[in-house]
């Protein structure tokens, strides 16, 4: 009786296998897919909020057959008005925008090192953020605080910035790496790497703003000799 119910089972198992397949196709395959940007140069490293698209664009590089000089700038799509806008304008590097609000952020090479810029869409103001000597790059934003990595103190530490009080604060101390913050509310996570040995093992960390804590979050283990292996270089 058993083995019957099992033959059973089985059987509805194979008869229903085809529709469930079926529909887990058909489910990868709703929604529409949309071309943003079709200029014969490369666009890369696009963020968005609400109705607002932002990414970097090398349109108004130089090229030819010998010579490729490029000029990243940050370009905006508008989804609600299909109208796509140049944001900066520079003939130095803007590149790696992030987008909250009526504010974008971005890495600019236009004083000889990374900085980081705001632009504010309901006002068309510019507005440097960053002016240490030292490399300020990858900033995300949030409400009115920026996140970025920075290498003035000789290592990778990660720093904010609070639009509406204007002070700058240092987040990360460790004389290690910390690199590739992201923020959301009051809570600031990275990449740290005072925990690593020579098999480069990197731990995520989180700052909450609130209670200026540093609680470790996750630990993440990337195994260098496989990264190597992967890639084929090893």
């Amino acid at each position: 009786m058993k083995n019957r119910i099992r033959l059973y089972s089985i059987l509805v198992a194979l008869f229903l296998l085809p529709f469930l397949c079926a529909t887990a196709s058909a489910d990868t395959v709703q929604g529409v897919e949309t071309q943003i940007t079709a200029n014969n140069s490369s666009q890369s490293n696009p963020d968005i909020y609400g109705e607002c698209i932002v990414w970097q664009d090398d349109r108004n590089g130089y090229y030819d057959p010998y010579v490729y000089e490029p000029n990243w700038d940050i370009y905006m799509y508008d989804l609600s008005s299909s109208t796509e806008t140049q944001i900066t304008t520079s003939e130095s590097n803007q590149s790696r925008p992030a987008i909250y609000g009526d504010r974008i952020v971005w890495t600019d090479d236009r004083n000889g090192n990374y900085d980081i810029y705001m632009y504010n869409i309901s006002t068309s103001t510019e507005t440097q953020i960053t002016t240490n000597g030292s490399n300020q790059s990858d900033p995300e934003i949030y409400g009115d605080q920026i996140v970025w990595t920075d290498d003035r103190n000789r290592n990778y530490d990660v720093y904010m910035y609070n639009i509406s009080t204007s002070t700058e604060t240092q987040i990360t101390t460790n004389e290690s790496n910390q690199r590739g913050p992201a923020i959301y509310g009051d809570r600031i996570v990275w990449t740290d790497e005072r925990n690593g040995n020579e098999e480069y093992i990197v731990d995520t960390y989180m700052y909450n703003l609130s209670t200026s804590t540093e609680p470790r979050s996750q630990r993440m283990e990337v195994i260098l000799n496989t990264v190597l292996l992967s890639t084929g270089i090893g």
